[in-house]
Order: structure tokens, then sequence, then C-alpha cells
């Protein structure tokens, strides 16, 4: 890394704490997984969006915390051992009070100097949009 000066660290924390903080505001939800597979973030959109905290999130191996028993289930670990993003995807992904909640999202690798050092998942919470459609269809054949 050649001499990194404290006018360098202190730059690096700046633009650290300003991406945090940008991340924690977000609308879309954002989860972050380490090379391993480890939770790093779990914001606060994404929080709402799954009905979980980030403080049981966060630490665990993400095909424990979604418990999939098999951490070749994890779209995270996929696309951190082919490299390849998954773009756009949709999918009910969890239930509250047993109705599916519809995410949009999107899970890149984070690639540095060659290296896939993590991957990281955005997404957005379609479901009014789907109960509105599914509303509309319904009353769409009704009318019929």
């Amino acid at each position: 890394m050649g001499n990194r000066t404290s006018l360098d660290d202190d730059y690096y924390k700046y633009k650290l704490r300003c991406l945090e903080k940008i991340i924690e505001n977000l609308d879309d939800g954002v989860l972050l997984t380490d090379r391993d597979g480890k939770i790093l973030i779990y914001n606060p959109a994404i929080e709402e969006l799954e009905k979980r905290k980030a403080s049981e999130m966060i630490g665990k191996y993400i095909w424990e915390a979604y418990e999939y028993y098999d951490k070749n289930k994890s779209e995270h670990m996929r696309v951190l051992k082919t490299g390849k993003p998954i773009v756009r995807k949709y999918k009910a992904h969890t239930y509250d009070d047993d109705r599916p909640v519809y995410k949009l999202y999107s899970t890149f690798p984070i690639e540095v100097d060659g290296e896939i050092i993590g991957v990281y998942s955005i997404s957005k919470n379609e479901t009014r949009l789907q109960f509105l459609l599914s509303d509309k269809l319904k009353e769409i054949i009704s009318d019929k």
C-alpha cells in the first residue's frame, strides 16, 4: 500500500463514516457479506423489509441467518464463488402475517485487485405494488 500518512487514514475513516451514514439512510435494503459469508452490514431498510434485527444478523454466516443449512444454497455464496451477479430478481422472500413480502433485488460481487472480497445485495420492497396489481386484476376479471 505504500507509505500512508495519518492524513490518508483520516480521509479513509471520514469516507467510510460517510458511506456508513448513506447506507443507514437508504430506502433500499442493503446486505453485505464478507468472503467467508459473514454478514457485515444489514441496514434499517432491510430490517423493516425482512422483519429481522441487525443485531440478530450481523456476525452470522448468511446461510445460518437465513436457515439454509447448506451454504451452497445461499445466493451470496454462489455469487462469491462464480463472480457472476444476480440482477433484478423478483420473489416473495419472507412472509408477514402469512402474506408474502415481495422484493426486487440484485446481488453483486465486490472485487479488489482481481479477488472477490465480499458480496452485497440491494433490495426493494415490491409488496405494495404486487397487491395493487393483484387487486386491479381481480377488479378487471370481476367486471367481465
